[in-house]
C-alpha cells in the first residue's frame, strides 16, 4: 500500500472503514431541538406567570372582601353604641326624639342580622342578604365580596 492511500490498514492487515462524515443538514436537528425545548420552556414560564396572576388577582380580592367585612363590623359597632346612647337618653328624658334616633341607629345591626340570617338559611337567599348589607350600610360593590367571604371562607 502506498503512503496516503484512502484505504487504511489495520495491525491485523484487514482494512479499516473510512470515518464517517456527518451531513450537513445533521446540525439543523439539534437547532430544531433547541427552538423545542425553548418554547417548551417559554410555554411553562408563561403558564406558571398566568398562574402567579391568578393567584395574586385572587389574595387581592380576599384581602378587598375582608376589609369590607372588617368595615362592616366597625359600622355595627358604632351603630350600636349610638343606639344605646339615645336609648340612655331617652330613658331619662322621654322625648320622643330619642326613641326615633335609638330607632334608625338600629338599623344597621338590623340589616346585619337580616343579612346573617339569609346566609345561614338553606339555601341561602341572596337577594335578603344583599338587601340586609346594604341597610347595615355596605356599599354595594363591597356586597358580593362579603357574602362570598361568610359563605366559602
Amino acid at each position: 500500500m502506498a503512503f496516503g492511500s484512502r484505504d487504511t490498514q489495520t495491525p491485523s492487515g484487514r482494512s479499516a472503514a473510512p470515518p464517517v462524515v456527518e451531513p450537513l443538514w445533521r446540525g439543523t436537528d439539534v437547532a430544531r431541538s433547541d427552538v423545542k425545548s425553548f418554547g417548551f420552556i417559554s410555554g411553562i414560564f408563561m403558564l406558571l406567570l398566568l398562574l402567579a396572576l391568578a393567584a395574586s388577582w385572587g389574595a387581592l380580592e380576599i384581602v378587598n372582601a375582608t376589609r369590607a367585612y372588617a368595615t362592616g363590623e366597625s359600622r355595627y359597632s358604632k351603630a350600636q353604641k349610638i343606639a344605646v346612647l339615645h336609648l340612655h337618653r331617652y330613658a331619662y328624658s322621654g322625648a320622643p326624639d330619642d326613641y326615633a334616633a335609638f330607632v334608625k341607629a338600629t338599623e344597621v345591626p338590623r340589616g346585619a342580622r337580616m343579612a346573617r340570617i339569609a346566609l345561614e338559611s338553606s339555601p341561602p337567599n341572596i337577594a335578603i342578604a344583599t338587601q340586609g348589607f346594604l341597610e347595615g350600610e355596605s356599599h354595594i360593590d363591597d356586597v358580593p365580596g362579603i357574602i362570598f367571604l361568610f359563605r366559602y371562607l
